[in-house]
């Protein structure tokens, strides 16, 4: 079992991690927002093996035990207490009260994020257990650790870990924080230079944003708890 334990050193949010952190303190209009991804699996699923696999993963991942500070910084535990699965057992109840659940689950975790406050951690698991041993893995993941490829990279490494297969091996001698310091340094360089240049003259040829309408209900200020919605319209081909 892991023990909670030292930090490395704190370090800078990048560009990305800044905007998300700034849109979801309550400091704009329209702002308290948090980014993140929620998915869901279903499927039959052992609680004991997924626990184990995700557990695996956090030791192997810094990031996965990062924290995010007030000073708009981040750090990562050197190790956190033992992740436990939480498992919502639904196989005694009717159909009905089964989709009711699932539904409350779903409303729950879809529309907050895993990072609540400091000490939580950037990803929530919770499992729903029903009858004949179906499953279903309702995942929680923040973007201010995840984007787009680390989340293959973790659900790969899950998959893998969950069926007893070792993943691709890690890099233990390089992390977050380090990529970042790369980072900047390169911005020194003529290349980059360059093309910091070259993107500037452009701004004043590109064109604006769309005007979207805005219809509200109530005046903006007040809204202090936006609830995102997807919305789909399609366009005719010749528009």
């Amino acid at each position: 079992a892991m023990k909670e334990n030292s930090t490395t050193r704190a370090f800078p949010l990048n560009d990305i991690q800044l905007a998300y952190w700034i849109g979801r303190r309550n400091v704009l209009e329209w702002g308290n927002v948090h980014t993140h991804f929620y998915f869901e699996f279903d499927g039959h699923v052992d609680p004991r093996r997924l626990e184990q696999a995700m557990r695996l993963a956090i030791a192997n991942h810094g990031m996965m035990r990062a924290r995010f500070l007030d000073s708009a910084e981040q750090e990562s535990a050197e190790s956190v207490p033992p992740f436990d699965l939480r498992v919502d057992d639904l196989t005694e109840l009717s159909p009905a009260d089964v989709e009711g659940r699932l539904a409350a689950t779903r409303d729950r975790m879809s529309h907050s994020s895993p990072l609540r406050d400091e000490a939580s951690p950037p990803y929530e698991l919770v499992l729903s257990r029903m009858r004949e041993g179906r499953t279903r893995l309702h995942l929680n993941l923040d973007m201010l650790v995840f984007d787009m490829v680390s989340m293959r990279l973790l659900l790969g490494e899950l998959g893998a870990r969950y069926e007893g297969r070792s993943p691709a091996a890690a890099v233990t001698d390089f992390d977050f924080r380090k990529y970042l310091e790369l980072e900047r340094a390169a911005e020194s360089s003529e290349q980059f230079q360059q093309a910091m240049r070259y993107w500037s003259e452009r701004c004043s040829d590109l064109p604006p944003g769309p005007r979207l309408p805005l219809p509200l209900s109530q005046d903006r200020a007040a809204i202090h708890s936006p609830r995102m919605t997807a919305r789909r319209h399609q366009l005719p081909a010749a528009r």
